[in-house]
């Protein structure tokens, strides 16, 4: 076992508390255990897990390098302190600067994206922090500084020699995490609230923003990989300008209206450099005008009491083991059904009425609905809905919205909210 300072080693007291082992397991199985798995020997998987449960440095397998990007960002505690010494004591060997813009993407990911602090299966519920939000910023701000620069200093000299090291973030990855931060706080607002901390960092994006070229704005679609990352760019900034979210039916909800402001308040600030800003404004025109097709995205969300929860719950359990498939996903509380969706509503509604399973067959027929167009969520912990339906991969969202809502009106479900917006996938 590794021997830590003092300092250190009064930190990672933690590492001993039995709820804090629980949640740290969980953490590494929900966000790491599966790549570890599949891209390490047995012997590197279990030192990775020791590492990442414990901090324990001692014994590495040989292609085990401390420089590498996983040295830092799976240490129990992430501090200042933490982090320092982790750089200050690497061995001469162990100094490889061409590692360090792996290893701080990596942590600054990691920091911002909150990867491995607020993890999928949780729900939105805030089962580990490794870092409170303020913590994480600092954090951040310590490494990188208040405004992007191309080649970044480490806070700390390096190695037991103690050089001046410096790595790089790359422009286009920090502008894309930024930017997708406004299309992920709408994607995933049912299943898991995002909480992207790049938008308290956004002076980066609008700073990058105003760099790029005018082929970063062209209103044909990129080849993917290509060589610029145009296509990683269209991928996140197209969604964006497309529009806000919008309902045909309903009143938005309070946290979609926002969102919706975040969206207009960013892109206001989103200034091209003059030599891109011919192409950038002929491509806002073509989105206005909707010259551009993008696919949409629907969510209609909807609370049932316990006893109507109960027996939605039974029925897609049941028609899971009636197609074959594995309903082990339904044996806890995070539940969804994706698979065989129609046929799942169909049983449901018999309960209730046949002019309702009447209405979902016309739906479901004149919409083409497929196998994996239409998901249903449970949501616990949930105060403003306990379940939701995401829609997608479809043409006719604003139609299927309508008609969602005045089917699910004749149902025994209470707060009823929908609303569309554009897709990140083409």
């Amino acid at each position: 076992m590794t021997q830590f300072p003092e300092n250190i080693a009064k930190m990672l007291q933690v590492i001993q508390d039995p709820e804090w082992q629980t949640k740290r397991q969980q953490c590494w199985d929900d966000s790491f255990k599966e790549y570890y798995e599949e891209d390490c020997s047995r012997k590197e998987y279990r030192w990775y897990h020791n590492y990442f449960m414990m901090g324990d440095l001692s014994n590495p397998p040989k292609d085990i390098i401390r420089g590498s990007g996983d040295h830092i960002r799976l240490f129990p505690v992430l501090n200042k302190v933490t982090i320092s010494y982790l750089l200050e004591t690497m061995e001469p060997a162990e100094v490889r600067p061409e590692q360090w813009q792996d290893m701080f993407s990596c942590l600054v990911g990691d920091l911002m994206s909150r990867r491995a602090i607020a993890t999928e299966s949780d729900y939105g519920e805030e089962q580990l922090h490794l870092l409170a939000e303020p913590e994480a910023l600092a954090l951040f701000d310590w490494l990188c500084g208040p405004d992007y620069q191309t080649e970044l200093p480490l806070p700390v000299k390096v190695g037991k020699k103690q050089t001046s090291e410096f790595f790089k973030l790359e422009p286009l990855y920090v502008l894309i995490s930024i930017i997708n931060s406004h299309t992920r706080a709408i994607n995933d607002y049912c299943a898991h609230p995002y909480r992207s901390l790049w938008l308290q960092r956004k002076s980066y994006g609008i700073h990058l923003f105003n760099q790029l070229s005018a082929e970063f704005f062209t209103q044909q679609r990129a080849e993917r990989h290509d060589a610029l990352g145009v296509d990683r760019f269209q991928k996140v900034i197209w969604p964006l300008l497309a529009g806000p979210c919008y309902s045909n039916v309903s009143t938005l909800p309070r946290y979609v209206q926002e969102l919706n402001q975040l969206r207009s308040d960013f892109l206001a600030e989103l200034i091209p450099h003059p030599d891109a800003k011919p192409t950038y404004d002929g491509l806002v025109k073509a989105f206005q005008a909707g010259q551009i097709p993008l696919k949409k995205k629907l969510w209609l969300t909807f609370t049932l009491d316990e006893e109507e929860r109960a027996f939605w719950h039974q029925v897609c359990r049941q028609q899971m083991i009636d197609d074959g498939e594995s309903s082990r996903e339904f044996d806890n509380e995070y539940w969804h059904s994706s698979f065989g969706i129609h046929k799942v509503f169909a049983e449901i509604l018999k309960n209730y009425s046949a002019e309702a399973v009447t209405l979902w067959e016309l739906i479901t027929k004149k919409h083409d609905i497929g196998k994996y167009q239409m998901c249903l969520y449970h949501c616990p912990h949930r105060d403003d809905f306990t379940h939701f339906i995401e829609v997608s991969n479809n043409d006719n969202i604003d139609e299927i919205e309508s008609e969602l809502v005045a089917l699910f009106s004749k149902l025994p479900v209470q707060g009823i909210a929908s609303w569309c917006w554009f897709d990140d996938m083409f």
